[in-house]
């Protein structure tokens, strides 16, 4: 794997954006369920008290507690942590003995410009910069007395970088490590990447004293194996002052406060979860033996590992060794090297653990158990508690970012490995931390979405509901009526359900649809919280809360700094500038919450790789290759007024990787087939590219399914949920210019009789009709004015099987009619721009769609020229046109040639002149 798609794997792994899904739990072993918990952005890490709250930590620099559906902000230092790469808040970590003294700590980068200037007439909390940084280590104290929701006034203390000059240094946007867990004694274990991916800051380091001159000698990886650099090191301080300890192995009595005095091992990469081996090491933390840790580290060219560190002063080879036996640079090679205690290959060889001393397989017959690949591991968490059956208990699980899953091994009071239980997740969106809870003994995991959820063991295999529900208005003038729909819950088990909501007035309802008017005295805008429960008959529940507010209107995004932007250079020297005009009827812009986010999509990956709590900032885009994988950048802006109410922005950028190809893909027509009560096959044809085709997107029912590469022409769906109603799917083609075409949608059901005998079964569509009139002579995709009816005419379609074609006619995604001829009238055509599409069905279901035609109703006035905005080459602009009704504004490609101008509709955009 190229050096790039190794960085872009490892970013630390977070998505920017809430998104709510039923957790997919067929996947899990007997027994085991997946529960959603909640939606965050950007989550990076939790932990747990003895209360029952749980603390949650985002990139941005917040950490909420989060106690009987209720999210609080507790702290947030947004304006001091750096938010790009894998930088950010990576960890938190509640002191043992937290319920007494409210002490946690935070680990994060620290934002450049803030490590500079803060507390300076230099300093602008608008300004972020992205350049040589370090990280940190504060602790703070929350207040016991409002059941630790706020922070104690002069509680900060940082213990780790209280100096630009005594900070883990960061010369690039990856690997900053930041794993922390307290050892049986007390002391606090600070994992430290190596900090030198993902760019090359190390002149600007050395310029600013964040590197000393030994270090900046050295020159990035190697600093991991310096013993005056804090860089790669499992460090071992005292939570009290971040001094070294006494009893750590490098000890130095005359300065306890230097890099040595603080190092209990050394050869680490990118480590940025840690655990503690239970019932391990000593309560006296000058024994020097604060305990047994499983450490991952993230590998570079071939091998993920987790090292078991049971000693002090052990090395754990970066960056000559890799796995167990891998060499990179043999002039570095230290020695004695310390091996992981198992590893495994993200290119296919099985893992590998060691056994009696010895490195065996797993799979083979020394550890027969199933073995795994992946290529981003996330350690960890040991399970303590009962419920999990017996296979389980005492186990190790860790996870795969790379791959989703979870696995465990089980190990002896000697490390030594006993057994390996069965994959506990074999299909989950991308793992980013798993914690045990020993309060209800359940793992907890944040994915990639952004969802907490939690594994736990019911063995009368009943899954609990999912709540969710919709809502006809959050915001209008008081009184304010509101209507609330629990219809969309999920019910996994089909059980009876019983509802329960409290909308935030004092009321409270107990039926699936229920409403409630909203009325305040005042004209003073008013929050409620309502909260909807849902209990199934065996006591299993969900929660979960939305916001309505009277006397309010959402914010509106006028404009953004990217609206003329459409496509990116893939070559690392597109800089984004971040900025947007916004309006809100009842506040001051200025006093809005703003939240940017750039993600990129990378396949089925996503990658949160920048974001911003300030309406500004700016990112340089990352290297990316040019090949038949699929790469853009999503930029999300998220305004929230301080009623909780939301306005989202979001725009895609494609990458331009040819710049001469200026034309655009042929429009595809699209055939389904094969329809079942969850399958499909979606196959495309008539697709043409002048050179040649960079990726396909699917979409079902305007959700993106699937991505394939150029040259591929079908798509096979099998999926877990029911296919019912009516469904749509479209496709969307894009070349290496960044040209993209949207095919039509083609709509189907669910057959009434599936065939079930699969060698006899009729699994092809007819041809695709071809239009022929609609009045006057059509080409297909074209338009033509028409009166409020029409005739429609089309050649006919052809089947293998059927001698007897039905055709239906769709507009504007509705069914019209159907009918054996080749004509069809169509009524009562709308005034504007109307897509007709004719679909050619046999009669086993499958269907064939033309390609649309856009009709516009002659009843409409002339077409008003709105805006002519020029882009990429100077032949190829973009002009909007508004139609007499202003709800439909076109968009029409322009492409000049020696022939002359050509015209051609690319799509339409539902909504009023914006």
């Amino acid at each position: 794997m190229n050096q790039f798609l190794k960085i872009t794997l490892f970013l630390l792994l977070f998505i920017n954006f809430s998104f709510r899904n039923h957790i997919n739990a067929q996947h899990l072993p007997s027994g085991f369920q997946e529960t959603f918990i909640s939606s965050w952005t950007a989550p990076a890490c939790l932990q747990f008290d003895k209360n029952g709250g749980m603390y949650v930590c985002e990139r941005s620099g917040k950490v909420f507690k989060y106690q009987n559906g209720v999210k609080t902000l507790v702290i947030d230092i947004t304006e001091e942590v750096a938010n790009y790469g894998d930088s950010g808040l990576i960890s938190i970590l509640l002191d043992p003995n937290f319920e007494s003294n409210g002490y946690i700590y935070l680990g994060y980068v620290v934002d450049r410009h803030y490590l500079l200037y803060f507390g300076t007439e230099a300093y602008n909390p608008y300004i972020t910069e992205q350049d040589a940084t370090i990280c940190r280590v504060t602790r703070y104290k929350l207040n016991q007395s409002d059941n630790f929701l706020t922070v104690a006034p002069n509680s900060r203390l940082i213990l780790l970088g209280q100096l630009k000059t005594n900070g883990i240094p960061m010369t690039a946007s990856f690997h900053a490590g930041l794993g922390m867990v307290f050892g049986k004694d007390g002391s606090l274990m600070v994992a430290a990447g190596d900090g030198c991916y993902g760019g090359d800051y190390e002149d600007q380091a050395y310029l600013d004293n964040i590197l000393t001159q030994e270090e900046y000698d050295v020159r990035r990886e190697p600093r991991c194996q310096l013993m005056t650099s804090l860089n790669g090191k499992l460090l071992r301080i005292d939570p009290q002052t971040g001094l070294g300890l006494a009893s750590n192995p490098y000890y130095e009595n005359a300065n306890p406060s230097s890099a040595k005095s603080k190092i209990w091992s050394i050869g680490l990469r990118n480590t940025f979860r840690i655990s503690l081996k239970p019932n391990t090491g000593s309560h006296v933390i000058s024994d020097g033996n604060p305990g047994q840790f499983f450490l991952n580290d993230v590998g570079s060219d071939q091998f993920e590992e987790i090292n078991l560190v049971n000693a002090p002063a052990l090395n754990f080879g970066w960056p000559g060794y890799e796995g167990m036996f891998l060499t990179r640079f043999s002039n570095t090679s230290p020695f004695p090297f310390t091996k992981p205690l198992f590893d495994w290959n993200r290119l296919g060889a099985p893992a590998r653990i060691k056994k009696n001393g010895q490195v065996v397989d797993i799979g083979s017959g020394s550890f027969p158990f199933p073995s795994f690949n992946g290529n981003c591991p996330v350690g960890g968490t040991f399970y303590e508690g009962t419920k999990f059956p017996e296979a389980y208990r005492n186990t190790y699980f860790f996870a795969d970012y790379g791959q989703g899953w979870i696995e465990g091994i089980t190990f002896d009071g000697n490390n030594e490995p006993i057994s390996k239980p069965p994959k506990l997740s074999g299909y989950s969106p991308s793992i980013v931390y798993l914690k045990y809870n020993p309060i209800d003994e359940a793992i907890y995991s944040i994915n990639v979405l952004g969802q907490i959820s939690k594994i736990e063991y019911n063995p009368t295999g009943v899954q609990p509901p999912i709540a969710d529900f919709e809502i006809s208005s959050n915001f209008g003038p008081s009184p304010l009526n509101v209507s609330f729909d629990a219809s969309i819950t999920s019910n996994p088990a089909n059980s009876v359900l019983t509802y329960l909501w409290d909308f935030g007035n004092g009321n409270t309802a107990n039926t699936k649809i229920a409403s409630q008017t909203f009325t305040t005295s005042t004209n003073v805008p008013t929050k409620y919280v309502v909260k909807l429960t849902v209990s199934d008959a065996q006591n299993n529940s969900s929660t979960i809360s939305k916001i309505v507010s009277t006397n309010n209107t959402s914010p509106k995004v006028i404009s953004t700094n990217l609206d003329n932007i459409n496509f990116f250079k893939p070559d690392g020297t597109q800089t984004l500038t971040l900025g947007a005009l916004v309006t809100d009827n009842e506040e001051n812009a200025n006093l809005l919450n703003y939240d940017w986010s750039i993600i990129l999509h990378h396949d089925t990956h996503l990658h949160t790789e920048y974001t911003s709590n300030t309406n500004a900032g700016s990112y340089t885009l990352a290297i990316l290759p040019c090949d038949f994988n699929l790469y853009f950048y999503e930029i999300k802006l998220k305004v929230t007024d301080s009623q909780g109410l939301s306005t989202i922005y979001s725009k895609n950028l494609y990458p331009k990787c040819n710049e001469a190809d200026i034309v655009t893909p042929s429009m595809p027509t699209l055939a389904v087939e094969n329809i079942g009560s969850n399958k499909f096959k979606l196959v495309w044809r008539d697709l043409t590219d002048n050179l040649a085709l960079k990726n396909i997107e699917v979409f079902l029912n305007n959700k993106q399914i699937n991505f394939n590469n150029g040259q591929s022409n079908e798509y096979y769906y099998q999926g877990n949920a029911i296919l019912g109603g009516i469904n749509k799917a479209n496709i969307e083609v894009r070349d290496f210019g960044a040209n993209t075409r949207k095919s039509g949608y083609i709509y189907f059901s669910t057959p009434t009789t599936i065939c079930t005998n699969t060698a006899n079964c009729d699994v092809e569509a007819p041809s695709t009709p071809v239009w022929v009139t609609t009045g006057t002579t059509l080409q297909s995709n074209n338009q033509s004015k028409v009166s409020a009816s029409t005739n429609l005419n089309w050649q006919a379609s052809s089947d293998n099987i059927d001698t007897q074609i039905t055709y239906e006619i769709w507009m504007n995604g509705l069914l019209q009619g159907t009918t054996i001829d080749l004509n069809y009238t169509a009524l009562n055509i709308p005034n504007g721009t109307n897509e007709f599409t004719i679909q050619a069905v046999d009669d086993a279901g499958n269907k064939s769609a033309s390609k649309p035609i856009y009709m516009i109703n002659t009843t409409a006035l002339p077409l008003t020229l709105l805006s002519f905005t020029g882009y990429g080459k100077e032949n190829k602009h973009i002009l909007k046109w508004q139609t007499s009704f202003e709800s439909d504004i076109e968009v029409f490609e322009i492409e000049k040639s020696n022939n002359g101008t050509k015209f051609e509709v690319i799509g339409f955009v539902n909504g009023k002149n914006t």
